[in-house]
């Protein structure tokens, strides 16, 4: 069921959808436009509101498009008129040395129906220090490179589950470096 449709909150269904994914949506915009537009978007939404009246998506699209200064229909579409979340995965994950750098590159596969989104990917290093991109993804397949000092442990993408549905099966590459979700190696 999309957000869109969700509306009964009696219902538990509906409940799961428009407050949970609801929830998601509004972080995942955040990470979007920025907290300056989110938190200016959430102002100008209230502002417009009595206590207690009922809202609509709709209305709160508007109040973005103002505050944000751009059209974020393909945003509010993906979110909130389809069911589910976008479903991404590591592939061809390779780890090579260039210098005092180590290089991790590959691909995140994303099925069918493509969602455009900023989806965090966190390296964990064997120091214990943390190396974190944000990579824009919009299509079936989205190359990364991540150069850092260190030597790399593990990868994972979207680690706090903000975008993401499936859990990424863990995917071993070179030098005992396992990329996936919340893998550690010994």
């Amino acid at each position: 069921m999309s957000v869109a449709r969700a509306f009964d909150t009696e219902n538990d269904a509906h409940n799961g959808v428009g407050y949970g994914k609801g929830a998601q949506v509004l972080r995942v915009l955040e990470d979007q436009i920025g907290q300056g537009s989110m938190l200016a978007s959430m102002r100008a939404f209230l502002s417009r509101r009595r206590s207690g009246e009922a809202a609509e998506w709709p209305e709160f699209e508007a109040a973005v498009k103002l505050t944000a200064g751009e059209d974020l229909r393909w945003f509010f579409a993906q979110w909130l008129e389809r069911p589910g979340m976008p479903k991404v995965e590591l592939s061809n994950i390779t780890v090579r040395s260039e210098g005092n750098e180590s290089v991790v590159s590959g691909r995140i596969l994303q099925a069918n129906p493509f969602y455009r989104v900023k989806i965090p990917v966190v390296l964990e290093l064997r120091s214990g220090d943390t190396v974190r991109q944000t990579v824009e993804i919009r299509d079936a397949s989205t190359e990364f490179t991540i150069r850092m000092t260190g030597i790399p442990d593990s990868l994972t993408i979207d680690p706090e589950m903000t975008v993401r549905q499936a859990v990424v099966d863990e995917i071993a590459a070179a030098d005992g470096f396992v990329a996936g979700r919340g893998v550690e190696l010994g």
